[in-house]
């Protein structure tokens, strides 16, 4: 199900005014002051300067708009020989660029040479939005030759000796010394726009790992020598490094698989993928060693947390296993690009990233606006800026191996942009000053993200906002293996987004996810439709507060059809879950945990990082800080050598003060789905009217096709008298 929503004019402008003052936890009202517009006798003359682009121009342009440059930067050093020129005003600098694609054999970067000012602002923009920023090579069909018998033999599948075909990528300039198709920065192949498949055994399955013989070295540090699987301790004490733990795992593998394996001519570059300890931590991993006498896999090096027995995982970049249309391999030997041909092979467009870096890169900018503007096929990110009052608007980002954009600095707008097929996160953005607690005044706005984390499966997001104060608002998000966002820092605002169809393929896990520390208190959550998370035997949550997260606030959420709980709060303090509608979790509504306060009272219990935690609390206990959250400054840092009172709801590890209240859950089997809250929370906090309606099943699948009457059913007033209604046909993107 998917909802379109609208925002008055007057909520729209509260919200972007939020850029400009700290959060609050209250809601946004929609009342608005009338401003008076002086009245004009004349418009004001425009001194603004025009420059334009075409990359079907002539070389040798002035950059008029009957002498266009052919290339971008040319307009960039037009515009610093402008402004150093004696005298020279203007109202703003406009770079018009043409339609076309504009094939980048290297980045564009701007510094803070190519700055604007207050009064003078520089834009980069297209206006029909037919500019293409690439930096990808297309491959010409007729370059395409048979195989010989040789190669043929070697393919496992009977049909793709006929169908598959190959490319020596000398012809295209391609250096064999850049050529890498799994690791950091390997170059992608795309057929009509849509990510090509590397070869892969099984094709969109996954193996089981047998039994495991050897861990390998680990991140993950136990307290004595005993798995959850067969296995070998070999760790350094006190982990410090991968330098120190390097050696990687061994594992069986069932007999049909090692009859698959010795079909092929060699394991050199075959690569393994999967989830081989946890279901949220993936990994890519060469193959270090096979022996068919014992079944054995041993892999080139360490997995973060080692090897279990029954993880999932594929192999990857395996000639014989090219057997499907849209398959490709690349031999780095020999520069060769082998494809599987798809039907429509000879008229469709197939474009390899060639460029390795970011399509744009801006740092220390200023004062410029990237406007309409498409960026594709790159080895790294869309766009990496860091700088102030950057605007990126209206753009469209696809088909990169990294993420879209990165972006660190004051006053970035990211807004109206689509962003998709994205081997990694949507929008990384950062600024503001998390110790005075100034905000950032970024915004990210009425985007489009979806088909995010395509490459590295985990912990990329959407959106993933850092520092101070940094507003998410009105973005439509879906389709990722995992989460959708995350925060870092201190009253970032989440609002009003719609966010589906995600956790795919992961579990322990949430669609809006943080964990772990206490600097992120003042963030508030509110009016986000959550929905259809996890999927299958992905028990994912809605909002995931994980380890102890601490000073948040969600009210007037709507989550719907959830595999595990619509909550999930792991031991935190300071915490307010209120005036949110619960539809349909397959676990519970709300899971409050104890997982610090049992760490607090067992040494021996599994959560290990109160301590670790507790050592950021004396830093910010300033004046910022105990002015805005008075709780923060009488905190009392639990420490490995405290000797008070457990008990004391001032001390960091215990849940205290949180409130839980008027939230409203629907469910088919109301018994069931009642909330999972621990005794210290139940005693230390405010836990109430937070009542559970059964409905059929009729009416559960009335909502999940669309039908929204269940958020005015008169049993919620009648259940929970303090329930405030909730603005659904406000969450989601603003057409």
């Amino acid at each position: 199900m998917k909802l379109k929503g609208f925002l008055s004019l007057a909520a729209g402008i509260l919200t972007l005014a939020m850029l400009f003052s700290a959060c609050s936890a209250e809601p946004i009202t929609t009342d608005s002051a009338k401003t008076d517009i002086p009245e004009t006798t004349s418009a004001p003359e425009d001194k603004s300067v025009s420059l334009y682009v075409d990359c079907n121009a002539a070389p040798g342009g002035d950059g008029s708009e009957n002498a266009p440059f052919c290339k971008i930067p040319e307009a960039q050093t037009k515009i610093r020989e402008l402004k150093s020129t004696e005298g020279f005003s203007a109202d703003g600098i406009n770079v018009i660029i043409g339609n076309g694609e504009y094939r980048l054999s290297e980045g564009l970067n701007f510094t803070a040479e190519d700055s604007g000012t207050k009064e003078c602002p520089i834009t980069y923009f297209a206006p029909n939005g037919g500019a293409i920023l690439s930096g990808g090579v297309i491959l010409s069909y007729t370059d395409f030759e048979p195989l010989s018998e040789d190669e043929k033999t070697r393919l496992i599948d009977a049909s793709a000796k006929e169908n598959v075909v190959k490319v020596d990528l000398s012809k295209y300039g391609v250096d064999p010394e850049a050529i890498e198709t799994v690791e950091n920065s390997a170059m992608e192949l795309f057929i009509d726009g849509d990510r090509a498949t590397l070869a892969r055994y099984p094709n969109d399955t996954f193996l089981k790992t047998f039994r495991v013989i050897d861990v390998g070295d680990t991140h993950e540090v136990y307290s004595d020598t005993t798995f959850d699987q067969h296995g070998i301790a070999s760790l350094v004490p006190d982990f410090v490094s991968y330098d120190v733990n390097t050696r990687g795992g061994t594992f069986m593998v069932t007999s049909d698989i090692r009859d698959r394996m010795l079909q092929w001519t060699s394991m050199d570059g075959v690569y393994l993928h999967g989830y081989f300890k946890w279901s949220w931590s993936d990994s890519t991993t060469l193959i270090g060693d096979f022996d068919p006498n014992k079944s054995t896999i041993t892999l080139s090096k360490s997995i973060t947390y080692g090897v279990s027995s029954k993880a999932p995982f594929y192999f990857l970049n395996v000639y014989e296993e090219l057997d499907s249309p849209g398959e490709f391999y690349v031999d780095k030997a020999t520069s060769t690009l082998y494809l599987y041909k798809t039907a429509d092979f000879e008229s469709s467009e197939l474009m390899l990233s060639a460029l390795s870096g970011d399509i744009i890169t801006a740092t220390d900018l200023s004062h410029v606006s990237f406007k309409n503007l498409t960026l594709c096929a790159t080895r790294g990110n869309g766009m990496t800026v860091s700088g102030n009052d950057i605007l990126i608007d209206s753009c469209k980002i696809y088909n990169v191996r990294g993420g879209a954009i990165t972006a660190a600095g004051n006053n970035i707008t990211v807004q109206n942009s689509e962003l998709t097929n994205l081997g990694a996160f949507g929008i990384n953005i950062s600024g503001g000053d998390s110790t005075t607690l100034t905000p950032s005044g970024n915004l990210v706005y009425n985007n489009l993200i979806n088909n995010f984390g395509v490459i590295k499966r985990t912990y990329q997001s959407a959106v993933a906002a850092s520092g101070c104060g940094v507003t998410v608002s009105h973005n439509e998000i879906s389709e990722s293996p995992h989460q959708a966002m995350t925060w870092s820092g201190p009253n970032h605002v989440i609002e009003y987004n719609e966010v589906y169809d995600v956790c795919l393929e992961t579990s322990d896990c949430g669609a809006l996810y943080a964990g772990r520390n206490f600097i992120s208190y003042g963030c508030v959550i509110r009016y986000n439709y959550i929905h259809d998370v996890g999927s299958g035997t992905a028990l994912a949550n809605g909002i995931y507060w994980d380890d102890g997260l601490s000073g948040q606030t969600a009210y007037g959420n709507i989550i719907a059809n959830i595999t595990n709980n619509a909550f999930a709060i792991g031991g935190g303090r300071d915490n307010v879950v209120e005036n949110n509608l619960i539809i349909n979790t397959i676990r519970v509504p709300i899971s409050f945990d104890g997982r610090t306060r049992e760490a607090l009272l067992d040494p021996n219990a599994w959560f290990t990082e109160n301590a670790k935690m507790a050592e950021a609390i004396p830093t910010l206990q300033n004046e910022y800080w105990n002015d805005t959250f008075p709780t923060y400054g009488q905190l009392i840092p639990y420490t490995a050598d405290y000797s008070g009172d457990p008990d004391d709801p001032l001390l960091s590890a215990n849940p205290a003060n949180n409130i839980i209240r008027n939230n409203v859950t629907y469910h088919y089997f109301a018994g069931a789905r009642k909330h999972s809250i621990n005794d210290y929370t139940l005693e230390h906090c405010t836990v109430e009217n937070n009542p559970t309606i059964r409905i059929n099943h009729e009416a559960l699948d009335a909502w999940i096709t669309g039908d929204t009457s269940i958020i005015n059913d008169p049993r919620t007033l009648e259940k929970c008298p303090d329930f405030k209604p909730l603005p659904i046909d406000e969450m989601g993107r603003v057409e």
